[in-house]
């Protein structure tokens, strides 16, 4: 059974209460800020609701919760549904009269940008070189692996080396055994021996042959006596990495005694995405270091790359061979590395990975023409500007692209106005290189980016129901209020009505599978932890537990139509974490986990999960970058992994998606 536990926390108050601050200050500043433009406007106002308008003004006023800016209402006394907190009112200028086609634009004061913070950046051209990061591990170079065989059937009377691990060097002793063929052979020596010429020759090929050494051969000619076993000896030096017998075994010919491996030399596995291959080329020098030795970066050259993808993972491995003469690489290390590649504008460099767009789906769009670039009559923001095609990329920081699913938006101060003027634009990006990212198209070199501020921007636009990031359509206020039938209000984006995941049909799945599942969601809990603790290495830790639990949950006993279901939630979460536990930024890190924790949360009401000994909590946080976030926890105290210890207990169960004692 599902239940839905609704608690007041000190975080939701610390909201309430910011926004009531907001109210007055934005009550007090409103003549300062210059918000109306409307000098007829009465500002010495003081009723409960400053900045009503004149009587000589014919529009009826509207007002919006400071919060919640999708409420509208023509009554001033009507508390937000939502919140519960006190209306302000709308501002009502002459920028709100917008003609048809043209993009939004919020006039402010100089006094006004200063309070908001607000700080632009030119867009410029240079020469960048980008940074991919990929994740891999150290392993054995295959090269140097080597079976110690048999090479004529009998059994194991005595095995020198019992256990992996074991250092072992050249020409070492492995095993004594006994073999009826390679006593007769030995017999058939000592006869040969008397005779001499082409028989001793052929006797003492048949012993070679047999895996007897030219030194034990020399040996049974000088005792004349015929031993009863013959020694296996090692070809090389290294470790023991595999045993596949036991002394008293029974072998045959050609059956393996053990593997040895020489860590003279090892293997960088790097796991590359399809949509970074563009980036790779053998010969590539990279640069890696290994988490379990600190300090230490390592280079080394890319030396192969595989050709065919791996189809649950969505990967292919990029190999190095690295010397490792002090053998500080072990075989199963974690690897981190940057490969750094210069990119250009001219094509021959395929764009790949866009900014992180808070979704999985973050590829690059294609860039538009100017001919294809039309403001329609509902104000969609879209991009301007033509397409660049210089060799040297434009660049803008990376703070200043707002972003909503595929969307990706900066605001742009207009040259030569009498006041800051800002407008909204859509930008189509390229990849992230260090604080900058590449834009692909709609801005033009020098233009003023906002790069702080553009939140405070895009909420004022919100509060007048203009088009803005997070309702491209604006919001029309309602022309009036019927108070018994509750407060109308207008759509908000299909991830503010419910939880993600929460319509979702369940597809049958073995309970392995589920079980499996089920491990991947019990990691998750510590990576929430770390994250709600403000411990970025932590985080980083338990991200890469379940990099090893996400690919291993099994699909191979589900119904054929599930996996490919399952396959597409799996790379969704793996590239999430790949992301996580390469970047060290706190911020950052709660980015990708939203990705990872919504994708994770689908995989449960598609497949189900089991054998848990702890409940499955959906929580939600309603101020998440202006919008709501979910995460999964296994308690119902609230523990807020988006906002750390500033506002820990922020948030509310909104549904439980698996009960012990329903298990």
């Amino acid at each position: 059974m599902k239940i839905k536990t609704f608690t007041i926390t000190l975080g939701m108050v610390a909201m309430f209460v910011a926004g009531g601050l907001w109210k007055t200050r934005q009550a007090a500043d409103t003549s300062e800020q210059c918000y109306l433009h409307d000098h007829n406007h009465d500002h010495s106002s003081t009723g409960a609701h400053q900045g009503n308008p004149s009587p000589a003004d014919d529009r009826e006023q509207v007002y919006t919760c400071s919060m919640h800016p999708q409420v509208r209402t023509t009554d001033p006394d009507e508390p937000c549904p939502i919140c519960g907190m006190e209306l302000i009112p709308v501002p009502m200028d002459d920028d709100d009269l917008e003609l048809d086609g043209e993009l939004p634009q919020l006039r402010l004061s100089q006094r006004a940008v200063a309070l908001m913070q607000v700080r632009t950046w030119p867009a410029e051209r240079r020469e960048v070189e980008l940074e991919l990061p990929l994740l891999g591990h150290v392993d054995f170079d295959e090269n140097t692996l080597r079976d110690v065989v048999v090479q004529t059937p009998g059994y194991i009377e005595r095995l020198e080396f019992n256990f992996l691990g074991q250092r072992i060097g050249r020409g070492d002793m492995v095993a004594e055994i006994y073999s009826p063929d390679a006593v007769s052979a030995f017999r058939e020596l000592l006869l040969a021996a008397e005779r001499g010429g082409g028989v001793l020759t052929a006797a003492r090929s048949r012993l070679l042959r047999l895996g007897v050494t030219e030194e034990q051969i020399d040996e049974v000619l000088q005792t004349g006596q015929v031993p009863r076993t013959f020694q296996v000896l090692s070809p090389g030096d290294g470790l023991v990495r595999r045993l596949d017998v036991r002394a008293g075994s029974q072998v045959a010919e050609g059956q393996p005694l053990l593997q040895i491996a020489d860590l003279s030399t090892v293997w960088i596995n790097l796991e590359v995405y399809e949509r970074d291959l563009a980036w790779l080329n053998p010969g590539q020098e990279f640069s890696f270091n290994i988490p379990a030795q600190p300090g230490l970066e390592f280079t080394a050259r890319l030396d192969f790359i595989e050709p065919e993808l791996d189809m649950q993972r969505r990967t292919l491995r990029a190999r190095a061979t690295v010397d490792n003469i002090d053998e500080k690489l072990k075989p199963g290390m974690f690897v981190r590395s940057r490969l750094r590649v210069p990119y250009t504008m001219n094509g021959t460099t395929p764009a790949t990975e866009a900014h992180d767009h808070d979704s999985h789906n973050d590829h690059a769009q294609h860039a538009t023409t100017p001919d294809s670039q039309q403001h329609d009559h509902n104000h969609e923001i879209e991009p301007s500007g033509p397409p660049q095609d210089s060799q040297m990329p434009l660049l803008i920081p990376a703070s200043a692209p707002l972003f909503m699913g595929r969307r990706a938006m900066v605001y742009v101060q207009i040259p030569d106005t009498e006041r800051p003027t800002f407008e909204p634009r859509k930008v189509t990006l390229g990849p992230r290189s260090g604080n900058s990212v590449v834009v692909v198209a709609g801005l033009q070199e020098g233009e003023l980016v906002v790069v702080n501020g553009q939140f405070k921007i895009d909420s004022e636009l919100q509060i007048r129901g203009r088009p803005s990031m997070m309702a491209p359509e604006g919001g029309a206020p309602p022309a009036h209020h019927d108070h018994g039938s509750g407060m109308d209000l207008p759509d908000a984006p299909d991830h503010d009505h419910a939880a993600p995941g929460s319509e979702i049909q369940q597809l049958p799945a073995t309970p392995r599978f589920q079980q499996s599942l089920g491990r991947a969601v019990a990691a998750n809990f510590s990576l929430a932890a770390a994250l709600a603790d403000d411990d970025p290495a932590a985080a980083q830790g338990a991200a890469a537990t379940l990099l090893e639990l996400v690919p291993a949950v099994s699909t191979q006993e589900m119904d054929e139509e599930t996996p490919a279901g399952w396959l597409d939630l799996a790379e969704t979460m793996e590239e999430s974490l790949n992301k996580l536990v390469a970047e060290e930024d706190l911020n950052q890190q709660r980015r990708h986990f939203e990705i990872f924790s919504n994708a994770l949360t689908k995989a449960i009401r598609t497949f189900g999960v089991a054998g848990l000994d702890t409940p499955v909590y959906q929580a939600m946080c309603p101020m998440i970058r202006g919008r709501r976030g979910y995460w999964l926890q296994p308690q119902q105290i609230i523990a807020n992994p988006y906002h750390g210890a500033s506002m820990l207990r922020c948030g509310e169960v909104v549904d439980v998606l698996y009960d012990t004692e329903n298990d």
